[in-house]
């Protein structure tokens, strides 16, 4: 609702010292941003995709095992993007896989490979949290928008996984990845695939994999 501002307090040097208000009955708060989304679109990404989750992976075996699930499903690859941050995510879901993607009440993992990533890079990979639905954002099927959680360590080399937590402050792995993108720029697939990729053995070189 609307506000009205009644009585403005200065202090000494002519500052704002404090604000009396009048607001309506019903007021919306809204948190602002932290970070700066960024258009997307499938040009941008070697890779990208999501896959509900039960329990995070905890070896490189259980992610292996996602992924491949993820391919085998036959979902999009790229999965088309609405928007990206360094906080989260917006993926258009065709309304044919939807279902169990919207029904999950658990973490979803996400993974990309930027266009502008070199080949000595490993992915992007995010336990993430759902955060809401709608449809305007995506031209086909149904904007999830996701919160980035955790961030995969890539320095720890054990069969083990480990989590770095990025709920408060998001990736800065990821956000100094997107500072390369223009917010207007519709971006062009590089030639090359990351070294963690590999093409479908069935000869479609549009529909690279990501391997843990």
């Amino acid at each position: 609702g609307q506000g009205t501002v009644l009585d403005v307090h200065n202090n000494e040097k002519g500052g704002i010292r404090g604000l009396n208000l009048r607001l309506a009955a019903v007021c919306a708060v809204r948190r602002m941003r932290r970070h700066k989304r960024i258009p997307w679109n499938n040009e941008r990404s070697r890779l990208a995709g999501i896959m509900p989750l039960e329990d995070p992976p905890a070896t490189r075996e259980d992610l292996k095992t996602l992924l491949a699930q993820y391919y085998a499903a036959g979902y999009p690859s790229p999965l088309a993007l609405a928007n990206i941050s360094a906080g989260g995510v917006c993926v258009c879901l065709p309304e044919n896989v939807a279902g169990p993607f919207l029904a999950n009440t658990g973490a979803y993992l996400f993974f990309i490979v930027p266009s502008k990533t070199t080949d000595a890079e490993p992915p992007y990979i995010f336990i993430s949290k759902k955060v809401g639905t709608c449809r305007v954002l995506c031209e086909q099927g149904i904007a999830l928008r996701l919160l980035f959680t955790e961030e995969l360590n890539w320095a720890s080399h054990g069969l083990q996984l480990k989590w770095h937590d990025i709920f408060a402050t998001g990736s800065e792995r990821l956000g100094s990845c997107l500072e390369l993108y223009d917010d207007d720029e519709t971006g062009a697939a590089e030639a090359d695939m990351p070294l963690l990729a590999k093409t479908d053995p069935d000869g479609d070189m549009g529909s690279p994999r990501l391997t843990a």
